[in-house]
C-alpha cells in the first residue's frame, strides 16, 4: 500500500496527538518504554531526564498539531517556479525552488502585512542554512541573498517572527542573478 505526503502527515499528527494525550495524563510512558520507580534511578538524574524528555515531546506536540496542514517545515516544502509571484498568509511556510544553475537566490518580499515582523531563510538540498534574516521594523519590505552554490533543490521559510495570523496576505518572488 502506497501512501501519500498528506496520508504519512496525517498519520504522524494522529500518533503525536495520542502522545500527547498520554503525557498530559502524567504517563511518562509515551514510547512504550519501561516504567522505573524513583527509587530505581542513580542519584536522580533519571528523574530529571525523563521529564525533560515528556517536556520536550509535549512541546514538539503542541508545534506540530498547531501547525498541522501547513508547510512547517523543509520536508514539506510547497513546490514554486523561479520569477513566481507566490502570494500566502502568516504564519508562515517553506517552499521548495528548483535551481538550474549556481548562482545568487534572492528573496524578494514585494508585499507583508504591516504588523507583521518577518524571517526568512534560505537552505540548501541537504538542509544548512544559508541566510537567516530578520527584519528590524513590523511590514518591513526586504531583498535576503544567498549563494547557491550547485544546482538542485533550494528551501526558502517565509514566517511571521511571532507566529502570528495577518488578514492581508504576504507576497514574495524567488529569482537566480
Amino acid at each position: 500500500m502506497w501512501l501519500s505526503g498528506m496520508d504519512i502527515s496525517i498519520l504522524q499528527a494522529r500518533r503525536m496527538k495520542l502522545r500527547l494525550k498520554s503525557a498530559l495524563k502524567g504517563d511518562a510512558n509515551i514510547y512504550n518504554a519501561k516504567k522505573l520507580p524513583i527509587n530505581e534511578y542513580r542519584n536522580g538524574t533519571g528523574c530529571v531526564r525523563q521529564m525533560r524528555i515528556n517536556c520536550l515531546m509535549i512541546g514538539m506536540c503542541l508545534f506540530a498539531l498547531a501547525l498541522s496542514g501547513s508547510a512547517s517545515v523543509p520536508g514539506d516544502a510547497k513546490p514554486i517556479e523561479l520569477g513566481q509571484k507566490v502570494v500566502d498568509f502568516a504564519p508562515g511556510a517553506y517552499y521548495e525552488v528548483a535551481v538550474p544553475a549556481a548562482g545568487t537566490l534572492a528573496v524578494v518580499l514585494e508585499e507583508l502585512p504591516a504588523e507583521m515582523k518577518t524571517r526568512i531563510v534560505i537552505l540548501d538540498e541537504v538542509g544548512d542554512w544559508l541566510v537567516d534574516e530578520q527584519t528590524a521594523e513590523p511590514g518591513q519590505i526586504v531583498r535576503v541573498e544567498a549563494r547557491a552554490d550547485a544546482p538542485g533543490a533550494y528551501y526558502i521559510g517565509i514566517m511571521d517572527l511571532e507566529g502570528k495570523s495577518h488578514e492581508t496576505p504576504y507576497a514574495f518572488y524567488v529569482e537566480l542573478e
